[in-house]
Protein backbone atom coordinates (compact mmCIF):
# COMPACT_ATOMS: atom_id res chain seq x y z
CA UNK A 1 0.00 0.00 0.00
CA UNK A 2 1.20 3.89 -0.28
CA UNK A 3 0.84 6.11 1.94
CA UNK A 4 -3.05 6.86 0.64
CA UNK A 5 -4.06 2.99 0.74
CA UNK A 6 -4.09 2.33 -3.04
CA UNK A 7 -2.90 -0.89 -4.11
CA UNK A 8 0.36 -0.56 -6.21
CA UNK A 9 -0.28 -3.93 -8.17
CA UNK A 10 -2.97 -6.01 -8.06
CA UNK A 11 -3.54 -8.66 -4.93
CA UNK A 12 -5.02 -11.78 -4.78
CA UNK A 13 -6.24 -13.40 -1.31
CA UNK A 14 -6.85 -17.21 -1.60
CA UNK A 15 -9.57 -18.00 0.85
CA UNK A 16 -10.50 -21.40 2.10
CA UNK A 17 -13.70 -21.29 3.21
CA UNK A 18 -15.20 -24.15 5.19
CA UNK A 19 -18.54 -25.60 3.41
CA UNK A 20 -22.00 -23.94 5.26
CA UNK A 21 -24.44 -26.59 6.20
CA UNK A 22 -27.99 -26.24 6.76
CA UNK A 23 -28.24 -24.14 10.47
CA UNK A 24 -24.97 -23.07 9.95
CA UNK A 25 -24.51 -19.19 10.47
CA UNK A 26 -22.05 -16.04 10.49
CA UNK A 27 -22.25 -12.64 11.34
CA UNK A 28 -22.11 -10.20 8.63
CA UNK A 29 -18.84 -8.69 9.63
CA UNK A 30 -17.61 -4.80 8.89
CA UNK A 31 -21.78 -3.90 8.46
CA UNK A 32 -22.57 -0.80 9.95
CA UNK A 33 -26.25 1.26 9.86
CA UNK A 34 -27.26 4.98 10.64
CA UNK A 35 -27.78 5.14 14.31
CA UNK A 36 -31.20 3.87 14.99
CA UNK A 37 -32.11 3.09 11.36
CA UNK A 38 -32.00 0.61 8.70
CA UNK A 39 -29.80 2.85 6.24
CA UNK A 40 -26.49 1.05 5.54
CA UNK A 41 -23.43 3.09 5.37
CA UNK A 42 -21.38 3.41 2.38
CA UNK A 43 -18.60 1.76 4.12
CA UNK A 44 -20.38 -1.30 4.54
CA UNK A 45 -20.83 -1.54 0.32
CA UNK A 46 -17.80 -3.77 0.14
CA UNK A 47 -18.71 -6.34 2.73
CA UNK A 48 -21.77 -6.59 0.86
CA UNK A 49 -20.17 -6.84 -2.53
CA UNK A 50 -18.13 -9.81 -1.28
CA UNK A 51 -21.62 -11.73 -0.01
CA UNK A 52 -23.15 -11.55 -3.18
CA UNK A 53 -19.96 -12.73 -4.93
CA UNK A 54 -19.94 -15.96 -2.18
CA UNK A 55 -23.54 -15.98 -3.35
CA UNK A 56 -23.68 -16.05 -6.96
CA UNK A 57 -21.29 -19.10 -6.35
CA UNK A 58 -23.73 -20.77 -4.57
CA UNK A 59 -26.89 -21.08 -7.06
CA UNK A 60 -28.78 -23.12 -5.10
CA UNK A 61 -27.77 -22.15 -1.58
CA UNK A 62 -31.03 -19.92 0.72
CA UNK A 63 -30.27 -18.33 3.64
CA UNK A 64 -31.92 -16.31 6.05
CA UNK A 65 -30.96 -12.60 6.82
CA UNK A 66 -31.16 -12.43 10.35
CA UNK A 67 -31.29 -8.64 12.40
CA UNK A 68 -30.51 -8.23 16.09
CA UNK A 69 -30.51 -4.89 18.21
CA UNK A 70 -29.56 -3.98 21.14
CA UNK A 71 -32.30 -3.80 24.15
CA UNK A 72 -32.62 -0.26 24.04
CA UNK A 73 -35.85 0.83 23.42
CA UNK A 74 -38.91 -1.11 23.33
CA UNK A 75 -39.24 -4.54 21.84
CA UNK A 76 -41.73 -3.36 19.35
CA UNK A 77 -39.43 -0.82 17.76
CA UNK A 78 -36.55 -3.61 18.26
CA UNK A 79 -37.98 -6.32 16.41
CA UNK A 80 -39.07 -3.63 13.47
CA UNK A 81 -35.85 -2.20 12.81
CA UNK A 82 -33.79 -5.49 13.31
CA UNK A 83 -36.06 -6.49 10.64
CA UNK A 84 -35.89 -3.36 8.56
CA UNK A 85 -31.49 -3.73 8.71
CA UNK A 86 -32.27 -7.43 7.31
CA UNK A 87 -34.27 -6.33 4.69
CA UNK A 88 -31.56 -3.21 4.07
CA UNK A 89 -29.18 -5.84 3.29
CA UNK A 90 -31.34 -8.68 1.15
CA UNK A 91 -32.69 -5.40 -0.91
CA UNK A 92 -28.92 -4.61 -1.55
CA UNK A 93 -28.21 -8.27 -2.54
CA UNK A 94 -31.01 -8.39 -4.68
CA UNK A 95 -29.91 -5.19 -6.74
CA UNK A 96 -26.45 -6.69 -6.99
CA UNK A 97 -28.16 -9.78 -8.98
CA UNK A 98 -29.10 -12.60 -6.00
CA UNK A 99 -32.55 -13.67 -6.52
CA UNK A 100 -35.02 -12.80 -3.89
CA UNK A 101 -36.40 -16.13 -3.22
CA UNK A 102 -32.91 -17.15 -1.64
CA UNK A 103 -33.18 -14.41 0.74
CA UNK A 104 -35.56 -15.01 3.86
CA UNK A 105 -35.59 -11.89 6.25
CA UNK A 106 -36.22 -12.20 9.99
CA UNK A 107 -35.95 -9.66 12.80
CA UNK A 108 -34.91 -11.22 15.98
CA UNK A 109 -34.45 -7.54 17.79
CA UNK A 110 -33.22 -7.60 20.99
CA UNK A 111 -34.12 -11.60 21.63
CA UNK A 112 -30.29 -13.11 21.03
CA UNK A 113 -27.59 -10.55 22.72
CA UNK A 114 -23.62 -11.73 22.17
CA UNK A 115 -22.73 -10.04 25.00
CA UNK A 116 -24.15 -8.29 27.70
CA UNK A 117 -26.27 -5.03 27.38
CA UNK A 118 -24.27 -3.22 29.86
CA UNK A 119 -22.76 -0.01 28.20
CA UNK A 120 -22.38 1.29 24.95
CA UNK A 121 -19.56 -0.30 23.70
CA UNK A 122 -21.14 -3.85 24.43
CA UNK A 123 -24.60 -3.31 23.04
CA UNK A 124 -22.78 -2.20 19.22
CA UNK A 125 -21.74 -6.04 19.55
CA UNK A 126 -25.26 -7.38 19.56
CA UNK A 127 -26.40 -5.19 16.86
CA UNK A 128 -25.67 -6.85 13.75
CA UNK A 129 -26.88 -8.96 10.79
CA UNK A 130 -26.13 -12.85 10.37
CA UNK A 131 -26.69 -15.34 7.75
CA UNK A 132 -28.11 -18.49 8.70
CA UNK A 133 -28.29 -21.43 5.96
CA UNK A 134 -31.47 -22.82 5.38
CA UNK A 135 -30.75 -25.10 2.08
CA UNK A 136 -27.34 -26.10 0.37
Amino acid sequence: FTETNELKSPMVLNIELSPLGIGDRFEINDLFFVQSRSEILPESLSTLDNLALIRRNKPTMIVELGGHTDNIGSKKANIQLSKSSAESVKDYLVGLGIKEARLKVTGYGSKFPKTKNSDPESRKHNRRVEVKSLKV
